[in-house]
Parts: structure tokens; sequence; C-alpha cells
């Protein structure tokens, strides 16, 4: 088979015949379907064994619940080790695609010699989301820009195929929420270029249940780990772009979604550190972005007196002192 497919399974009986049928429907069909059953406790392992027993391209994986990492790493394990595929895809369960989907992304990497190529992408709540053009235009862009200027497209781990070779040596961290944060823009700085289809071929389930629109918990901090841990990939590499722009999404998340939910979290002592760990980081963030002209302080005071509460306590002291002598 020319691509692997692999699709982490877990708890989504009420989705899961939607999105394998997409794929088992592609008008593509020199593809092989991983479904790994991530130790579901509901129906979703028998019903993987019921696809793969109507259609030979579908392989189930049964495995202890570990994780969409984990999940996503035996599929990929499984594709190195028992398949000659050269391509590899990653769709989420309770999401689907369009029937167009790996001929598309397939034809976009023959056509432009990239070694991804990706597919924009829209939401929806329910199972009318459709792609009524018929003509699909493919466009080139370095990494660089692609990953500056297309925001989800340029994190998440579905909605593109890659060459497995990317994958040789990277696997998704176990444990983590928002694990393709960490490997993403591993895979995608391997590469010059890449192919970019504008029209969105994948449907994106939203989803009020998932892991990651739950309410805020410790979990949450994963994200502002791997946007750090890329920030200083992109400094060490020399992508001046990229660096300003995972520095802006690092403060921008720390700011708008993890001070505000970590309010609300019960655990004192857990809220304390918790407070702690993000002024940390907030800091070094906005030391960083004196020197490339992001977060100026006359315009974001408040930014500052959340990372500096002791040293803006002096400030404003001063400025006070100032205000009366300026008076007298």
């Amino acid at each position: 088979m020319l691509i692997s497919v692999v699709v982490p399974v877990y708890r989504v009986e009420n989705f899961i015949h939607r999105c394998v049928e997409s794929l088992i429907t592609q008008s593509f069909d020199d593809f092989e379907l991983l479904l790994v059953d991530d130790g579901s406790s509901d129906n979703c392992g028998q019903i993987c064994d019921e696809f793969a027993e109507k259609d030979s391209r579908i392989v189930v994986i049964h495995k202890k619940n570990g994780g969409l990492s984990d999940a996503r790493d035996a599929g990929i394990d499984w594709s190195f080790r028992c398949s000659d595929s050269s391509w590899i895809s990653f769709v989420d369960s309770d999401d689907w695609v369009h029937r167009e989907y790996l001929k598309v992304l397939y034809g976009a990497v023959r056509e432009t010699k990239c070694r991804i190529s990706v597919c924009a992408y829209q939401e929806t709540a329910g199972n009318t989301a459709r792609v009524n053009c018929q003509q699909f235009k493919t466009g080139v862009l370095d990494t660089e820009t692609f990953f500056c200027e297309k925001n989800v497209n340029a994190v998440v781990a579905w909605g593109k195929l890659y060459d497995k070779e990317l994958l040789r040596d990277i696997r998704y961290p176990i444990g983590k929420l928002h694990e393709d944060e960490f490997v993403t823009y591993k895979l995608l700085f391997q590469c010059k270029k890449c192919a970019f289809i504008g029209e969105p071929l994948y449907n994106y389930y939203v989803n009020e249940m998932s892991i990651t629109r739950r309410e805020w918990s410790p979990n949450k901090l994963d994200v502002v780990t791997a946007v750090m841990e890329s920030i200083m990939f992109f400094y060490k590499k020399g992508y001046r772009d990229a660096y300003a722009c995972s520095i802006n999404r690092a403060v921008w998340n720390i700011m708008n979604i993890q001070f505000p939910g970590v309010e609300n979290y019960a655990d004192k002592n857990g809220k304390k550190r918790t407070v702690l760990f993000l002024r940390k980081r907030l800091r070094w963030l906005l030391r960083r972005c004196e020197k490339i002209g992001l977060y100026p302080f006359s315009v974001y005071k408040s930014y500052y007196e959340t990372a500096f509460p002791i040293e803006m306590k002096f400030y404003w002291y001063f400025q006070a002192l100032k205000s009366k002598v300026k008076r007298k």
C-alpha cells in the first residue's frame, strides 16, 4: 500500500462509523487504514473488527489504553514494522474527510515534489459539512511562511500527508495534552516547503466532550511547555519569523487561557504553584519580547504587572513620586 492512514480510536462509538466510512469510500484506494483501538471501554473495538472483516485494507490494532499519543505512536510503529507504505496521514476518529482527501493530498506532493501536503479544514457541530467544489488548487509555501500564517493548520497532526521518513525518529509524547504541539513543527521544519490546498477537505467535529475543550486543568499547561520548546528550536535554527510567532502565541495563551483558567482551580496549593510556573515563563517571554518589539511595555503594562508584580509596585510608586514633584 502507498499510504498508511492512522486513526486512534477511544470511546467514539457514536462517531466511528462516520469517520471510517469517509475513508473506505475514498476515490483513491491505494492505502491501508490502521484503526488503533486504545483500550476503548465501549463497543469501538468490536466495531473496528467488523469493519476489518469487510475490508481487507483495514488493520485493527488492539492495545491497552495509553492516550492519544500512545495510540498514534502504535500506528506509526506498525507502519514502519509491517508496511511498505511511503506516506502517512492521521485522522481523528470523531472527524471525517472529503471523498477526494487522499487523492488530492497525494496529487499535491507528486505535483510539487514536497514531502508534506496540507489541506484546509472546516469546523462542524453536526453531520452536514460538505465541500461542493470539485476542483482543488494546490499552492506551495515555504515552511516558515506556512507555520506563521496558517495557525491551526500548522499545529495539528491531522489534515496532512507526510513522507513517512519524516517520522522515522519522531514520536508523539505519551501522556501530554496538545501532543501535536510538541511534534508538528519538527516534521514541518525538516522540509523547506509544503503543498497547501485551500479547500477544506477535512471536517473537524466540534465535540464539547473533547479533552481539549473541558474546563481548565493542570494538563492544559502542556501547551505552554510545547510552545516554549518550539521557541528555543526556532531560535537555535535561526527562524526569526517562526520564533516571533511562537513567542506571540505563548504570551497570548498564558494571558488569555492559562491565567483566567487557573483562577477557578480549587486546589489552593496547586493554584499557587501554577501561578508561579506561569509567571516565571511570562517573565522569560516578555524579556525576549523587548528585543524583538513585541508587547511593548507602554501598551501592555498589565502583562508586566502579572509577570513582575513586585517590580511593578516600585514602578507605580516612583511614578506617583514623579507626579508629586511635577505638581510642586
